[in-house]
């Protein structure tokens, strides 16, 4: 009779533990849709830096221009 009642306090227990976890459920989920978010986020920043890296690449490109054109210039002047 003991062991049948400490069976059931055990099954209780059990099934409190499971109420625990399934009430905790909808918690979690908002926590893995914060995170969610937050990498969306982190990606548009991605995004953005990828955007500033390819304007600085077109600006040294541009420099590059202009001291090839001052070199050109300087060959046409030294040469006159």
């Amino acid at each position: 009779m003991l062991e049948a009642v400490e069976g059931v306090l055990c099954l209780l227990e059990v099934l409190e533990v499971m109420r625990c976890a399934l009430l905790c459920m909808p918690e979690a989920v908002e926590g893995v849709r914060y995170v969610l978010k937050v990498l969306k986020v982190v990606f548009y920043v991605f995004d953005v830096l990828e955007g500033v890296r390819c304007v600085l690449l077109c600006m040294l490109d541009a420099v590059e221009g202009v001291l090839s054109l001052l070199k050109v210039l300087e060959v046409i002047h030294v040469g006159s």
